[in-house]
């Protein structure tokens, strides 16, 4: 970026030092005899040899005193400060440094080596002229004894230093071409003859400001740097980089990158409030922030942006502007709100409250005005990552599928708490049920009343007669298998009473009624778009009722687990079902928060398709289970930390705290050799190739990085399999492999189904398992004996686990995160919406 070669500089260099040898006496004799005009009565008292600047240039350039007439009129005479050319980008950078001396004769410039001290050179030398005792030495040598100097010899030394007051010692600029013995020559100018000196670190600054000036950023910015790590406190650096700041506000703001651009103008801020037209660019920079913030009706987020300028630009004109529009708008938002309630209209007067609580939540009357409707018409919103199919099946059921049903549909009997490994229930429509005749009959004594929160209608024996019924009639889409063979007989005894009589005894009835009751369940699924879906409660709460509940429930979806928590935290919602396991302890400390942890674990495992006849083979399903290394799958994709007993492998698809879990099989060890000559022992049992296989997993995206690393370690036996995009749209028996991850409550109810991959348990699912386990399963569906029945759960555990008939990854704890504000939730929940008609959202809004 030099306007000079390289040739060229170190020829004006050399051009410069020439004339500075010859220009340098005639500087020296004309400052002196100014000098000498000022201190006469010093200088008459002084001998020649006092002159150490004399001494100097006689000693070390003897041809100085009598220069030849001849060269000095060749020689050319020195530039002035119009004609002198800036330093080279790279000289500015890299060196060496350079000062410019500027003389009262015609502004000449002598370049010098950088002066001392500096900066503010000549006001040093004036103050030390004008008050030598402050700056004279301790000590001016010792004589030839080696004793310090006293008397005539002392006094001699002070008037030979006190006459070296009024010069500057400058040295020759540094020519690494120039060897000679007086490269770096030193000099000693009259300071009187010096009209301003131009630092090198000047030359600097004027450099920047030409960079600023052409918008280069970048470059500017590098120069600063240098500047500061050669001279961190020069006058003016600061200036610069408070310009820097401001310059690359302006670029970002070209840019459309406003938020970037305000952080540049508060960090400026900081440094220095009173930089000029730092009030009306941060103004500009907030206006465009909260005007794209209003247009999308995030007001929460306007209301940020004008925070910050408020802070620091208080009394300014958009401040006052924005301000006063955001609280016309709370105010017409709040009238909406009074005039709504008034027409009894709780819902539409709610929302107009909600959105004035986010336009500006600390107007006089609202919080009053938004607790009155807010505890009237109580809205949970809950944060969500997925949401429900329209058609789930049991291998593709998700989170977000079971929140659906147990929302909108309604079970006879519904899982209360773990006690002691069982899972004890519960019933919303009866009043008890007591076996009679060995516990070979049931009576089922429904109740003919319902409490004010119920949201659900009183029923009458004779509907659920009728749903059992068709469930037992082989002809019925709605048959099923499983009940017909075990209940005898239905019969109704009252309008609230009916008895059912069993085939046998069987080992729980809860678990057998606990399907979906035709109806409405406890919500209706109200409204849905791409990123909410809205369930309201099927009977509404009567306007005279003393204590009101969870009206609507909103699920909002987020894109994230991050953003999830982050909504939470900013008041967006009030609850998460499931949190990142990596930030359950941090979020526990939250004191807004209850984080609750579920009674039953999730369990990770991969199930196979045994109609697939590839994977009938023992070896191969073997050798598919000792290639995984689950206890890294674990640690790196699901608790993201070395093990906290949040997660741990296991050898089952129930978890470890069921009565069917037998704590003596322990998990498959990763070991890949096993695995291998396993599959090379499949590979001759098949024919001598292995099959191409499919495999489906959960859309969530921690399920597909599992399914892929799956995947990978299988490709490593020479097993090729693809991950299916399960977009809902797969049949249900398109599949090979599939990647589950259940919460099983009654595993002898629900091992049957899971095993065969259908909703319910039928005879002809089982055709494909192999003989010992169809005889056990259904075994183990008439069993009467609870002994008995957890010994043959013992021992499917131990046959599954050595056959391999699923591979069982790990189990994980779950929590979910409720704000304090929501009452009810129970401690241990067993799932997300446990007890929710009870549940009370009391009002609150964030005031930020």
């Amino acid at each position: 970026m030099s306007l000079f070669t390289t040739e060229q500089l170190i020829e004006q260099s050399r051009r410069s030092r020439q004339r500075f040898r010859a220009i340098v006496v005639v500087i020296f004799a004309v400052g002196f005899v100014s000098t000498l005009t000022i201190t006469a009565q010093q200088t008459a008292a002084q001998e020649p040899a006092d002159n150490p600047t004399a001494e100097t240039e006689t000693q070390d350039n003897p041809d100085a005193e009598n220069p030849p007439a001849e060269e000095e009129k060749k020689e050319e005479p020195l530039p002035i400060l119009e004609e002198m050319q800036p330093l080279s980008i790279e000289q500015l950078m890299k060196g060496p440094a350079e000062d410019w001396i500027v003389l009262n004769a015609k502004d000449q410039v002598l370049v010098v080596q950088p002066v001392d001290p500096r900066p503010n050179t000549l006001e040093f030398l004036a103050d030390r002229l004008k008050y030598p005792d402050k700056y004279e030495p301790k000590s001016f040598g010792v004589d030839e004894e080696g004793k310090p100097l006293a008397g005539e010899a002392l006094e001699k030394a002070k008037r030979v230093w006190r006459k070296t007051l009024v010069y500057l010692e400058v040295h020759m600029p540094f020519d690494k071409n120039d060897i000679s013995e007086d490269a770096d020559r030193k000099f000693f100018i009259p300071f009187r003859v010096i009209k301003e000196i131009i630092y090198f670190e000047d030359l600097m600054l004027k450099q920047i400001d030409t960079f600023l000036d052409e918008k280069k950023i970048s470059e500017a910015y590098e120069m600063v740097v240098v500047l500061r790590k050669r001279s961190p406190k020069w006058p003016g650096l600061q200036f610069r980089e408070e310009g820097l700041l401001f310059a690359e506000s302006a670029r970002l703001v070209d840019e459309q990158k406003f938020e970037l651009a305000l952080v540049d103008l508060e960090q400026l801020h900081e440094r220095n409030p009173k930089y000029p037209g730092l009030p009306d660019a941060t103004a500009n920079v907030a206006d465009m922030l909260i005007k794209d913030a209003e247009a999308v009706g995030d007001f929460r987020r306007a209301r940020h942006f004008l925070e910050r300028l408020k802070a620091r630009f208080p009394q300014h004109r958009t401040v006052t502007r924005w301000t006063e529009t955001l609280t016309a708008r709370t105010a017409a938002l709040m009238q909406e709100a009074k005039t709504a309630e008034a027409a009894g209209d709780i819902e539409k007067a709610l929302a107009a409250a909600e959105t004035a609580a986010l336009v500006w939540p600390n107007t006089p009357g609202l919080r009053t005005l938004y607790g009155r409707l807010a505890r009237r018409h109580q809205r949970l919103r809950v944060g969500v990552l997925l949401q429900p199919r329209d058609v789930p099946t049991p291998l593709n059921r998700t989170v977000a599928d079971d929140r659906l049903r147990e929302l909108t549909q309604s079970t006879l009997f519904e899982p209360d708490y773990l006690d002691e490994q069982i899972v004890r229930y519960r019933s919303g429509f009866l009043n008890e049920w007591e076996p009679t005749n060995l516990g070979r009959r049931i009576r089922f004594q429904l109740r003919p009343y319902r409490q004010s929160w119920e949201s659900q209608p009183v029923t009458v024996a004779l509907p659920m007669i009728r749903q059992l019924s068709d469930k037992m009639q082989t002809d019925s889409q709605n048959f099923d298998e499983r009940l017909s063979d075990r209940i005898s007989s239905v019969a109704q005894k009252s309008p609230f009473v009916f008895d059912v009589e069993f085939e046998n005894v069987p080992l729980r009835p809860e678990p057998l009624f606990s399907y979906a009751l035709n109806g409405p369940g406890s919500f209706e699924l109200a409204k849905r778009d791409e990123r909410s879906i809205t369930y309201r409660r099927a009977i509404p709460e009567q306007p005279d009722d003393n204590q009101y509940h969870i009206s609507e429930v909103v699920e909002v979806q987020y894109d994230t687990p991050e953003k999830a928590i982050q909504g939470l935290l900013r008041g967006q919602v009030d609850m998460l079902p499931q949190i990142p396991l990596r930030d359950v302890d941090i979020l526990s400390e939250l004191s807004s928060f209850f984080v609750q942890k579920y009674q039953l674990p999730k369990t990770h495992l991969v199930q196979f398709n045994n109609q697939n006849k590839a994977l009938r083979s023992r070896a191969l399903r073997r050798a598919m289970a000792a290639c995984l290394d689950n206890q890294r799958l674990l640690e790196e994709f699901v608790l993201k930390s070395p093990p906290n007993g949040k997660g741990r492998l296991t050898s089952a698809p129930f978890p470890q705290t069921s009565y069917a879990y037998d704590t003596a099989v322990l998990p498959q060890d990763y070991d890949i050799e096993l695995a291998l000559a396993l599959s090379i022992a499949a590979r001759k049992e098949l024919g001598g190739t292995l099959p191409k296989l499919s495999l489906r997993a959960p859309p969530d995206p921690e399920s597909r990085i599992i399914a892929k690393q799956l995947i990978a370690a299988w490709a490593r036996i020479g097993l090729e399999v693809t991950l299916v995009e399960d977009d809902g749209t797969v049949g249900e028996d398109d599949w090979d492999l599939a990647y589950r991850i259940i919460s099983m409550r009654e595993p002898a109810v629900e091992l049957w189904p899971l095993l065969t991959g259908k909703e319910t348990a039928e005879i002809a699912d089982l055709k494909y398992l192999p003989n010992w386990l169809r005889q056990k399963l259904v075994e183990l569906d008439r069993v009467s004996d609870w002994s008995r029945a957890e010994n043959l759960l013992h021992g499917l555990h131990r046959d599954m686990a050595a056959e391999a008939q699923v591979i069982p990854l790990f189990e994980v704890d779950e929590y979910l995160i409720v704000r304090k504000t929501v009452r009810g939730v129970p401690e241990a929940p067993i799932s997300t919406y446990d007890g929710i008609e009870q549940w009370v959202v009391q009002p609150w809004y964030p005031k930020k």
